[in-house]
């Protein structure tokens, strides 16, 4: 993006890595689903090599899913107030430690509240509260 560029105003959050697990999950069952097809249509006996070697890779993903969805789990309970910072991206997720943590940018978030008009908890107003990532700016 270009200096002085307008970046479109979101509303974010740090996303834990079992989100990207999910979709890698979904993806795999979409996968298996059409080597299953193929192999109805051909019966060639790679198209079931294949749907086996992807079936196998779908379960592996799926365990490894669940290990990261129950840590998160965990995580929440031991630590609610924690498990914010992390998830507002203040912080890193504590099982996520490859490379060096950069706070998520805040500068563009819109407020669910004022912004939007959705009838949340006053605690979800996130007008005011300075960007983790460039904390000498104004909160806008």
């Amino acid at each position: 993006m270009r200096e002085g560029a307008l970046k479109r105003r979101i509303i974010g959050l740090q996303i834990h890595h079992s989100v990207q697990l999910d979709d890698a999950m979904r993806g795999a069952a979409n996968m298996c689903a059409g080597l299953r097809a193929a192999l109805t249509c051909t019966g060639d006996p790679d198209h079931a090599q294949l749907l086996e070697d992807a079936s196998a890779l779908a379960r592996r993903i799926a365990a490894a899913r669940s290990e990261a969805s129950l840590r998160l789990r965990g995580f929440y309970e031991a630590d609610p107030e924690r498990f914010k910072r992390c998830r507002d991206g203040i912080e890193p997720w504590p099982d996520e430690t490859i490379g060096a943590f950069e706070p998520r940018c805040s500068c563009y978030d819109r407020c669910l509240i004022h912004d939007q008009g959705v009838a949340a908890p006053p605690e979800q107003c996130n007008c005011g509260r300075p960007c983790p990532a460039h904390p000498e700016r104004e909160a806008a």
